[in-house]
């Protein structure tokens, strides 16, 4: 299987993560038995999308277009604050898609809602 990743955030983390996943891939894949790729990034400006050579198809300025996907499986948030994230999280889980965030401050405030809505959707 196919596992493609929407990341939502191309700060430093973000950045990284995406770095990782590009250069790692094969390595990725193979530990984990299936084929994992970065399909789409989105951030407010396309200049971090540019330097880690992501092609400009694969870059959005507007993270609905990730969570929206049916061919995104896994969407992770790493674009800091938590009243959008919050939005992009609960959107993400409501769509059917695993989500990964390393933002604190998100479940500290938002943590029970978001919690019961990926029980509800497994």
């Amino acid at each position: 299987k196919d596992i493609k990743v929407g990341i939502i955030g191309l700060g430093i983390v973000g950045s990284g993560t995406a770095e990782i996943l590009i250069k790692q891939s094969k390595l990725l894949s193979r530990k984990m038995g299936a084929k994992l790729t970065l399909a789409k990034v989105c951030d407010r400006s396309s200049k971090n999308a540019k330097k880690l050579s992501i092609p400009s198809k694969q870059v959005c300025s507007d993270w609905r277009e990730i969570v929206r996907d049916p061919d995104i499986d896994i969407v992770v948030e790493l674009m800091g604050g938590t009243q959008v994230a919050k939005e992009v999280v609960l959107e993400a889980l409501k769509q059917g898609k695993h989500v990964v965030t390393a933002n604190k401050a998100l479940l500290a405030l938002h943590g029970k809602e978001i919690f019961k809505l990926a029980a509800q959707k497994n």
